[in-house]
């Protein structure tokens, strides 16, 4: 019984500590287009307390239409899936703060992905969804120590089997 015990123990460390394989999520080749809009951010929270109630609402408001983020354009080839793990960690590894930062795959199967990139004083929860071969929704919480955590929703679409030219 305590030789199964032991056992046991060793076999869940070493599968906590195993890294978790990168699978390609299913979806269709050609031009993507991915929108996305910040659905709560505690900054903004901490800032409307600040106002009165009868303009808090106007504020709001306001700031709906600022919250939303360009949509970006992606030509996803049969190249993109190539080193996906080594391109996802070198793209995620510095995050323009000149600092290492530290990127793990939390869970990735063909219809979902989880990652965390922490950094100093920030960390980043992904999901992504997919929803069909033609449309994926991910959930993106940054947390930023003395900021709070701020929340985006991303929906990525597909759009055409052929990229526009300088994309």
């Amino acid at each position: 019984m305590k030789k199964s015990l032991i056992f046991c123990f060793l076999v869940a460390v070493n599968t906590a500590h195993a890294e978790i394989e990168m699978v390609p999520l299913d979806m269709e080749l050609g031009y993507w287009e991915t929108s996305a809009e910040i659905r709560q951010s505690d900054a903004i929270s901490k800032m409307l307390e600040n106002i009165p109630e009868a303009q808090q609402a106007m504020m709001r408001e306001m700031m709906a239409s600022s919250m939303k983020i360009p949509t970006t354009k992606q030509c996803i080839t049969s190249d993109f899936f190539k080193d996906l793990k080594k391109k996802m960690r070198e793209s995620m590894g510095r995050q323009g703060t000149g600092q290492d930062c530290n990127f793990v795959v939390t869970n990735s199967s063909s219809k979902e992905f989880s990652g965390k990139l922490s950094c100093q004083g920030m960390e980043t929860l992904i999901h992504t969804k997919v929803i069909n071969s033609k449309r994926q929704e991910s959930i993106v919480e940054n947390m930023v120590a003395g900021m709070g955590g701020t929340k985006i929703k991303m929906v990525a679409e597909w759009k055409a089997k052929t990229c526009p030219e300088g994309l």
